[in-house]
């Protein structure tokens, strides 16, 4: 589709993947001049060594990691997790801390960090929803319906 309105109705496309949160990839005829490279690759911004410049490139950081080891994939083609760093990603949203409360049953040692991540990693929860920090308490703050208040609890470990 790209290369038909590049070539057949002089009009470049701009391909572009993301969320409206702010962060995303995006081709431009600026970063891509060929059609089909624009239809089927986007610009590291970032990334060292990439023959780009701009706002974009100068505030956003990205990097392709193994999901398992957390070491940079630097070879193209090889699949793996895209990480975001810089102004478009914000602490509290998409950045946020995760923490575990955890109350332990009674008799019955709490669950350690790892031990916590290790469960949830192996039932595919993805990484960057692992908790980073753990929090043991006796009760966990509840509404007259129940329900866990999630601005108490904040307080809480804050």
């Amino acid at each position: 589709m790209i290369a038909t309105f590049d070539n057949e109705y002089g009009k470049p496309v701009i391909n572009y993947y993301g969320s409206n949160e702010g962060i995303s990839l995006f081709s431009t005829p600026d970063t891509a001049t060929e059609a089909n490279v624009r239809a089927s690759m986007f610009p590291r911004f970032g990334a060292q060594g990439m023959p780009f410049s701009g706002i974009t490139h100068d505030s956003v950081r990205s990097k392709v990691i193994d999901p398992d080891s957390g070491a940079d994939i630097l070879e193209p083609g090889v699949p793996g997790e895209l990480c975001f760093a810089g102004a478009t990603v914000f602490d509290g949203y998409l950045g946020e801390k995760i923490c575990a409360c955890v109350v332990p049953l009674a008799d019955r040692e709490a669950p350690t960090l790892e031990e916590i991540c290790a469960y949830l990693s192996q039932r595919g929860i993805a990484r960057f929803k692992l908790p980073e920090r753990v929090e043991i308490m006796a009760v966990l703050p509840r509404n007259p319906m129940n329900k866990v208040v999630r601005s108490s609890l904040q307080e809480a470990i804050a």
